[in-house]
C-alpha cells in the first residue's frame, strides 16, 4: 500500500500536518488524516519503549541500596527480633547481597527491608517497588507470568497443627473441621486438592499470616492450622506449651522456596544465581542452617541434593 503524497508538500510539517490523504479501495474512498497516523506511529512504538529490560543491577550500583521485601511471622525463615527481620531466608539474602556487592566492585551495599506477606511481595517486586522478596514464597508456573525466581533455596512440606484434645488424626479426621490457611497461597490450593482426592468437606477459615493462624487454632475459631510443617515446628517451639500441639504425620504438598526476582532482568536473576552456588558450596550453609533449625541440625538428604544441584560451576 502507498500513499500518494501531493507535489510540494510533506504530511508531517507545519500546517499540513491536518493534510489528508486520499485512499481508493474497490471504488470507495476512505480519508486518514495525518494526526491519526501519527497517533498510530506512536502507539506502535510505544511497546518497544516500555518493553526495555530492567536494569537493577545498574540501579543497586547507582544508588549503592537494594529494595527487600520480607514477610515478619514466618519463622523460622523471617520474622522480626529487635526490630531487625532474622531468619533463614534473611540470612541467605544477606549472604547473596555481600555477593552481589562484590561482583559490583561495591565495598557493601545499604538494604532497605519492606515488610510485606507472601501475595504481597510478588506484587511489590512485580510492580517494581522492591527488587527482591526474601522468605517462603513457592515457585509456581502461573507465578512466572510476572515475576521471575532465583534457583531453589529450600523445599518445604505442608503440615497441618491440631490441639491435642481435638482427636484429630488425619487428613480424613477433618470432615466438617475448620482449618485455618493463608488465603491465596500455594498451600491453600494445594490442602484444598489433598481434600478433594479424599472426598474430604472441610471448612477452610482464611487468616493473614501464621500470628493469625496460632490464635485461630488456640482460640477454638479453628480446629486445625495448615502452613508449612517447618513453620509450624517453630511456632510451636517457641509457645508456651509446645505439649498442647500434634502434627498431623500426612504431608499433603512439596514445596520449592526460592527468591523472587523482576522478570526478565536475566543479568540480575544471574547473579542471585551465581551468589547462591557460592554459598551453597561454601561453609556459610553449614552456620546459617543450624542457626536457625537448632544446634545441630542438618539439612535432609533432599536438601543436599537440592544444594549440591544448584551449585553451579562458573
Amino acid at each position: 500500500m502507498t500513499f500518494p503524497a501531493r507535489r510540494g508538500s510533506y504530511p508531517f510539517s507545519g500546517d499540513r500536518i491536518m493534510y489528508s490523504w486520499r485512499l481508493k479501495f474497490t471504488g470507495k474512498k476512505t480519508i486518514m488524516h495525518g494526526r491519526n497516523l501519527l497517533l498510530l506511529i506512536l502507539l506502535f512504538c510505544q511497546p518497544v519503549i516500555a518493553g526495555q529490560p530492567a536494569d537493577t543491577l545498574g540501579a543497586i550500583k547507582k544508588s549503592g541500596t537494594i529494595r527487600i521485601a520480607h514477610p515478619v511471622t514466618a519463622p523460622p525463615f523471617s520474622f522480626m527480633q529487635d526490630d531487625e527481620p532474622v531468619g533463614y531466608s534473611i540470612d541467605l539474602c544477606r549472604e547473596v547481597v555481600d555477593h552481589i556487592a562484590a561482583q559490583l566492585g561495591l565495598d557493601n551495599i545499604n538494604i532497605k527491608w519492606r515488610s510485606a506477606d507472601t501475595l504481597e511481595g510478588l506484587r511489590l517486586v512485580a510492580d517494581g517497588v522492591a527488587d527482591m522478596d526474601c522468605g517462603i514464597t513457592t515457585i509456581t508456573l502461573s507465578r512466572q507470568e510476572r515475576i521471575a525466581f532465583s534457583n531453589e533455596i529450600f523445599v518445604a512440606a505442608g503440615g497441618v497443627l491440631v490441639l491435642n484434645e481435638s482427636g484429630i488424626e488425619g487428613l480424613v479426621s477433618l470432615a466438617d473441621r475448620k482449618v485455618a490457611v493463608m488465603h491465596g497461597t500455594t498451600t491453600h490450593k494445594r490442602l484444598e486438592k489433598a481434600l478433594e482426592r479424599k472426598n474430604v468437606k472441610a471448612k477452610l477459615v482464611p487468616i493473614k499470616n501464621t500470628d493469625d493462624g496460632m490464635l485461630a487454632l488456640d482460640s477454638g475459631k479453628a480446629d486445625a492450622y495448615a502452613a508449612d510443617r517447618m513453620v509450624l515446628i517453630a511456632r510451636v517451639t517457641g509457645s508456651k506449651d509446645p505439649t498442647r500441639y500434634t502434627m498431623l504425620t500426612e504431608m499433603f504438598s512439596a514445596d520449592p522456596y526460592a527468591l523472587v526476582l523482576p522478570r526478565g532482568d536475566d543479568g540480575f536473576r544471574l547473579a542471585v544465581n551465581r551468589a547462591l552456588s557460592d554459598i551453597y558450596r561454601g561453609p556459610a550453609l553449614d552456620q546459617i542452617f543450624p542457626r536457625w533449625f537448632g544446634p545441630g541440625a542438618k539439612p535432609s538428604e533432599l536438601l543436599k541434593t537440592m544444594y549440591l544441584l544448584n551449585s553451579y560451576q562458573d
